[in-house]
């Protein structure tokens, strides 16, 4: 138990199979997975996410043009990330406190990105 209690500690620092190896001791002990579950699936969905959010800026960016200055580039970068970030964090905690399903809670941010990028992909082709 003194074993489990270190792992589950510091969930960030734990590849995927130690995450499956604690969730797998976690419920032999009848404890509550949707933290151990959360983690996990953001693992896995992170290279998606990443992939998303580049296809985001590079389209941001094709768009902006080179009339505009850099400093303006760079705020709105900055604030279009803290935007992306806490939709994303909110409907992480809505999905941990079991508010919404937590796999709806991992895809939710990445579809919603995948719609904007089609979106902006289309909008910047037509010009």
């Amino acid at each position: 138990l003194r074993k489990i209690n270190s792992l589950f500690s510091n969930l960030s620092s734990l590849t995927v199979f130690k995450l499956i190896e604690l969730r797998k001791s976690y419920k032999i002990l009848n404890y509550s997975l949707v933290d151990i579950d959360s983690h996990l699936y953001r693992v896995i969905s992170y290279p998606i996410y990443l992939t998303l959010i580049t296809i985001f800026s590079s389209v941001i960016m094709f768009s902006i043009g080179y009339q505009k200055n850099s400093l303006f580039k760079i705020i709105l970068g900055v604030f279009l990330s803290v935007i992306i970030y806490y939709i994303n964090y909110f409907i992480n905690i809505l999905g941990t406190n079991e508010k919404i399903p937590l796999i709806l809670s991992i895809l939710m941010p990445l579809i919603l990105l995948t719609i904007i990028n089609f979106i902006s992909i289309i909008k910047l082709n037509e010009k």
